[in-house]
């Protein structure tokens, strides 16, 4: 069963820039389950922060810091997270921040026999990685982010070495754990998966699952070193095997995403029912250059007629529609 995490985030001592990359690690150790980010929300320069937690579904909690001795902040997250030990099923906390602050927090949470990562900056106080079970570093948050690799805490605080190109069998080892990876994560209808759901397969399917054990410091960096494997999406925030998509499928998949976009600009009745001249008019305003000879077929219909699992015709005397299935 995979572990339940819950990720807490100090907003005031880390760069919103390592966001892509703390959600990239953090669901390879478990599910995530609890997301809070904290800081003084009223501060200008962390309204970029709020917009990014925002869009990711983070818990935003505030607090203003009116003392200037005391970092407010700090104590509302170490108030919530002793709450979440107590009353919520967690194996796993993530604390994100730099801060010796939290020490007292670790030892908490290990009376309670749970396991602390910490995920921070190269300048993280010695005492707070040495109080995790795990400390990840993370690059600078003002440059791009070079590097994510977790160390033990008992490794000496330095800067991790460019981990060394994969070996020839490590490709035959990690390809075959991405496709059993892939079988089981989550889909979209054109085999796109998240990665992190990708990330969280791979832990499931392989317990101790590192992309450093592989040479590349995070899953995206890996993905891309195989591009006659893995095709990366969206921005490089999803995934789909190479191999599990034909030629042929590819065609159809970008077919019916332009007959969908026709469906959705041409007129249509209470039904849903589109004329095809109606059709044919959208379709070519989608993509002035669109023929059906271009599928293999010689007319609207026998095109429409092909996909019987994602369009359907009927005839009203001379005049014909169709309406897509879903």
């Amino acid at each position: 069963m995979s572990s339940k995490i819950a990720l807490l985030i100090d907003a005031e001592n880390i760069s919103y820039k390592s966001l892509p990359l703390i959600l990239e690690e953090v669901p390879l150790h478990g599910q995530l389950v609890v997301r809070a980010v904290y800081g003084d929300w009223e501060r200008p320069n962390l309204q970029k922060w709020h917009e990014l937690a925002e869009k990711n579904n983070f818990k935003i909690r505030h607090q203003t810091n009116a003392s200037k001795t005391k970092n407010s902040s700090d104590m509302k997250l170490i108030m919530d997270a002793m709450e979440v030990l107590y009353r919520t099923p967690i194996d796993i906390f993530c604390l994100v921040t730099n801060d010796a602050d939290y020490i007292p927090l670790c030892d908490k949470i290990h009376e309670s026999k749970k396991v602390v990562i910490g995920l921070g900056y190269q300048h993280a106080s010695e005492a707070f990685i040495r109080a995790c079970d795990k400390f990840i570093f993370m690059g600078r948050g003002e440059l791009p982010a070079e590097s994510l690799l977790s160390v033990p805490v008992e490794a000496p605080v330095i800067l991790p070495k460019q981990p060394a190109p994969p070996k020839s069998n490590d490709q035959a080892v990690i390809r075959k754990l991405l496709t059993d990876a892939f079988a089981k994560a989550p889909q979209d209808a054109n085999k796109w998966v998240a990665l992190t759901a990708l990330g969280s397969t791979l832990r499931q399917v392989q317990a101790d699952f590192q992309t450093n054990s592989y040479g590349h410091a995070t899953l995206t960096k890996l993905l891309q070193s195989m591009p006659d494997f893995v095709e990366l999406g969206n921005a490089d925030k999803s995934a789909r095997l190479k191999s599990k998509i034909t030629p042929k499928q590819a065609k159809l998949n970008d077919l019916q995403k332009l007959v969908s976009e026709a469906f959705a600009k041409a007129p249509r009745d209470a039904n849903r029912w589109v004329t095809l001249s109606a059709l044919g008019s959208a379709l070519l305003q989608a993509q002035p250059d669109f023929q059906t000879s271009s599928y293999g077929h010689a007319t609207l219909t026998k095109l429409l007629q092909s996909m019987p699992d994602f369009v359907e015709l009927q005839a009203n005397g001379t005049v014909k529609s169709a309406r897509l299935k879903n």
